[in-house]
């Protein structure tokens, strides 16, 4: 789909529905269940962005303040609006929300075998630390990735 004018804001509640029917379509079987993405919006809205293309929402990011740091809980664009921009964009928009609060860094898992995803982060400047085994469940692990915001 060609969309040239993205606009990412901060998603309303009334929105979330539009942000489910994302995480379902990307994620599919996998996708967090709708109650859990509510409580993601009550206890993080200020770091819960939306991409709209043409009054469609066509992806999301949100992260989640931790102590000293943010983490990455999800990012999803639709399939037919990668490689446009839309991802990378989203996360420097949250990477400058928590920038701006003072967080220290941001950390994310991302799937062991999910290539595209790695190498997606990688790009952004976010750096392996770890394996964490079986952490989708049993022989499913993630890498833990981090990227440091400010030095100080």
């Amino acid at each position: 789909m060609e969309c040239v004018d993205v606009v990412i804001n901060l998603v309303e509640e009334d929105e979330l529905p539009l942000i489910y029917s994302v995480e379902v379509e990307v994620f599919g079987k996998q996708a967090y269940p709708y109650w859990y993405l509510r409580f993601l919006y009550s206890i993080s809205p200020n770091m819960f962005f939306k991409a709209v293309c043409k009054e469609n929402v066509v992806g999301y990011i949100v992260g989640l303040a931790r102590q000293g740091f943010c983490h990455l809980i999800s990012i999803a664009v639709k399939r037919e609006y990668r490689g446009k921009g839309i991802g990378s964009r989203l996360l420097k928009v949250l990477e400058t929300a928590c920038e701006r609060e003072g967080y220290k860094a941001i950390v994310l898992e991302v799937a062991y075998h999910n290539y595209v995803a790695q190498k997606f982060y990688l790009a952004h400047g976010y750096k392996p630390l770890r394996v964490l085994p079986n952490y989708y469940g049993k022989n499913d692990h993630a890498i833990l990735m981090v990227k440091i915001i400010n030095e100080c």
